[in-house]
Order: C-alpha cells, then structure tokens, then sequence
C-alpha cells in the first residue's frame, strides 16, 4: 500500500458516511427547504453545485449567478459547511484511531522515501 492509499480511502469514506449521517442529513432538508422557498429545487448542496445547466466553463449566465447567491444565502442561514465539516472531521478522526497502525506505517514510509532521497 502507497502511504498516500490510507489516507485518501479513509477521506473517501468518512465524506460518503458523512452525507448520511443524521446530521448532515438535517441541515441538508433545511438547505433544500430554503432554496425551494427560493424557487430552487435541489436535495443537496451538491446537486446545485452540479446542475448540468451550469457546465459551460466559459459562460456564467444570470440563473447560474442567482441559484449561486441562493445556494449562498441558504448555506450560511443553515450553517451547512459548519455541520458538514464537524460530522466528516469526527469521521476521520474516528477512523483515523481505528486504522492507527497504518497511518503510523504510512508516516514511515514517508520518512524513510524521505530520507532516501535527501542522501541521494
């Protein structure tokens, strides 16, 4: 296993158990419930963000623009990235205790590539 392996597995997996956690979940509706009281139609943060209508990288249109300060405006009133961010930090630290001994051999492996290439 490349030392990088644990890492990014257990950052994959602590951001999917985070979208399910009750949480998560919670302030999601009531993100989603904002922006459809804002005439927006999306469960997740993350459907907005990947609205196929928004997918040309070279014109931003006026839609885009207002479901963007809606998204905004409802993400703050929530506190959603807070929420997000606390569950999925409890997740990795969570995980983190359980694969201990990987991330220690992990840090290892770094070390020693380290100092291989600092003596070559």
């Amino acid at each position: 296993m490349q030392p990088a392996d644990i890492v990014q597995r257990i950052s994959g997996e602590a951001y999917l158990e985070s979208e399910t956690d009750p949480a998560v979940v919670d302030v999601f509706a009531k993100w989603s419930a904002c922006m459809k009281a804002k005439d927006y139609d999306y469960e997740t943060p993350m459907d907005a963000n990947d609205d196929p209508r928004f997918n040309e990288p070279d014109t931003v249109t006026d839609l885009e623009i207002a479901t963007a300060k809606a998204d905004i405006s409802c993400r703050d009133q929530h506190n959603v990235a807070r929420t997000w961010f606390d569950t999925e930090s409890k997740i990795q630290r969570d995980k983190i205790a359980q694969h201990l001994d990987e991330f220690n051999a992990a840090a290892e492996a770094t070390r020693e590539s380290v100092a291989k290439a600092e003596s070559a």
